[in-house]
């Protein structure tokens, strides 16, 4: 058990040394004033109907109908259909990923453009995917709704080409 924990530890230490994990940030210590602050924001998040996912773990969840919707457009419109929906990658995970290709297709949902976080996020995942040599497909999906096939076109390009 302790060389599978020295192992482990060792695999752990390269992949972040390769630039693959980034480990989990350390600093000050939350002050009780400021926890306060959190637990008042979340719970009007909650209520507000903002916070619906938080403590949700996506890899347990059904695909999104705009997944699904996807998934059925690869299966019946690709030629390469070698993908991984839900690939982690670092500390985030990629929508729709041919990893042999190093492309991935993400398909953003609304909350990708009304919130900051959300934006700063993509744009972080984007220059992480890019410094480690993949190429990044971004489709709005309230775009890929009203120009649908425009939108299969450039994403089979994307992919097959």
């Amino acid at each position: 058990m302790i060389q599978d924990l020295k192992k482990h530890g060792e695999t752990y230490s390269q992949r972040v040394k390769d630039g693959k994990i980034i480990p989990p940030q350390t600093g000050k210590p939350i002050s009780p004033e400021i926890k306060q602050k959190i637990s008042k924001s979340m719970k009007i998040a909650h209520a507000e109907g903002r916070a619906h996912n938080i403590g949700i773990c996506r890899w347990n969840n059904e695909p999104s109908y705009p997944e699904q919707f996807f998934m059925n457009v690869i299966e019946n419109e690709f030629i390469d259909k070698d993908y991984q929906r839900e690939y982690p990658f670092i500390k985030y995970s990629l929508d729709f990923a041919w990893i042999k290709k190093k492309k991935v297709i993400e398909i953003d949902g609304e909350q990708h453009e009304r919130f900051d976080d959300y934006k700063q996020r993509d744009i972080e995942k984007d220059n992480l995917l890019q410094k480690n040599g993949w190429l990044v497909l971004r489709i709005k999906w309230k775009d890929m709704m009203k120009e649908t096939k425009y939108w299969i076109n450039i994403a089979k390009k994307f992919i097959d080409d």
